[in-house]
């Protein structure tokens, strides 16, 4: 039997909707952050309490009041929500500073870095503040640098717009979105299914702790969650996402939710008793977890971009050595200088080629040759990635999974 893959909206696409609250649920998840989960009849939707300008409503929306969302989609097919009205007229949004003070700092910054430098003098305290003034100004101008971007991103540009229409004129272009079904339990027992453990049950005890290994660089935040389902303790970890201030338009993963009372469905690896999936029949996500595995698609995502670095920089040392040569001779390159550059980039761009390619070859036979040893637990995390893969499939949701470690 053929099963169609249902195809979710483009990951990132804004969309405004008036929606029915079912329930929202909020969660402590470190001393300053308070994540939240809005369930309606057009789809789930996740943001951080802190995210608004004002306190949220009390008491919070409830069961079947009507709500107009501005949100942007994730890629699993949930949303990340912008701003929302209440059935009372009450608009809840983050608080948008104007550009001209951004525009201003920049201006700011360039005038002080031209003054500085501009002094003459070779005076040991000169050169000193001349130093600490340029750092100063490479990390505020970075900082504004990044505020812009988040402020010019069009998506914000666009769900700011409608919000405008809202406050001002009225009703905003709103999306005609589709519900989709709710999510059942994994037609499983509790057991073990060909080396991977079932358990599903209501969570309860839903304990968040977050901590920090590492320093400077390395430096990476942790939150361990712990929970009972079906009368045991489980225990999950998960890198903690850090983003700029307001810059929830670069989100593209639903953060992990597990809220009190949630039925939900544990896999774990009899290999190692640690919790690799996590279905929760709430809001219909799956969570993978690859622990204690040698590869996973986050780890690929940054060999690519590793190598994708690479390569950029090794065309950008070819074209700053061509250049610097063309240059030092005075005159300006002809027809042989340009065949030059395109064969030895021709060239180095061959031997990259086989390197990687050798290097691949050699890995891939290494993994067939010694599996156990070079990816442990990684074909039986296939079992587990199936599961949830089947779960969201039968009921109706994209083959999205979301990687938690």
């Amino acid at each position: 039997m053929n099963v169609s893959t249902p195809q979710p909206p483009r990951a990132g696409a804004t969309f405004c909707v008036s929606a029915r609250c079912r329930e929202m649920t909020q969660q402590t998840t470190d001393e300053s952050t308070t994540l939240c989960r809005l369930r309606t009849d057009k789809g789930v939707f996740f943001f951080y309490r802190e995210q608004f300008e004002r306190a949220l409503p009390d008491p919070a929306p409830g069961n079947g009041e009507p709500l107009i969302i501005g949100a942007h989609r994730l890629a699993d097919g949930s949303a990340w929500l912008h701003w929302f009205q209440r059935a009372d007229g009450e608009i809840w949004a983050p608080q948008y500073r104007p550009l001209r003070g951004l525009l201003l700092t920049l201006a700011l910054v360039f005038a002080l870095t031209v003054a500085v430098f501009w002094i003459p003098g070779s005076a040991t305290a000169l050169i000193l503040a001349k130093i600490v003034t340029g750092l100063g100004c490479v990390f505020v101008t970075c900082w504004t640098l990044a505020k812009l971007v988040v402020r010019l991103h069009p998506a914000g540009r666009r769900l700011r717009s409608e919000l405008n229409t809202l406050q001002t004129s009225g009703l905003p272009t709103l999306s005609d979105t589709t519900p989709l079904p709710s999510a059942a339990a994994l037609p499983l027992a509790d057991g073990i299914h060909g080396g991977v453990g079932i358990v599903q049950g209501t969570a309860s005890e839903v304990e968040i702790t977050q901590w920090s290994t590492g320093s400077g660089r390395s430096q990476q935040v942790v939150r361990r969650y712990q929970l009972r389902c079906g009368g045991v303790q489980f225990t999950l970890t998960t890198p903690s996402s850090m983003l700029i201030q307001g810059g929830f338009v670069f989100r593209r993963r639903a953060p992990l939710f597990i809220g009190e009372k949630d039925p939900i469905a544990l896999l774990t690896l009899i290999s190692d008793g640690e919790v690799h999936g996590l279905l929760n029949l709430t809001d219909g996500l799956a969570y993978i977890s690859y622990s204690g595995c040698s590869h996973s698609p986050q780890s690929r995502r940054v060999l690519l971009s590793i190598l994708a670095f690479m390569g950029l920089f090794m065309t950008l040392c070819l074209l700053g050595i061509t250049l610097h040569d063309w240059i030092s001779r005075g005159i300006g390159p002809d027809y042989w200088d340009w065949l030059q550059l395109m064969e030895f980039g021709s060239f180095m761009g061959l031997v990259s080629l086989m390197l990687f390619g050798i290097g691949g070859l050699v890995l891939t036979f290494l993994g067939w040759r010694f599996p156990t040893r070079l990816l442990p637990n990684g074909s039986e995390v296939e079992k587990v990635v199936a599961l949830a893969y089947q779960w969201r499939l039968h009921h109706g949701r994209s083959p999205v999974l979301i990687e938690i470690s």
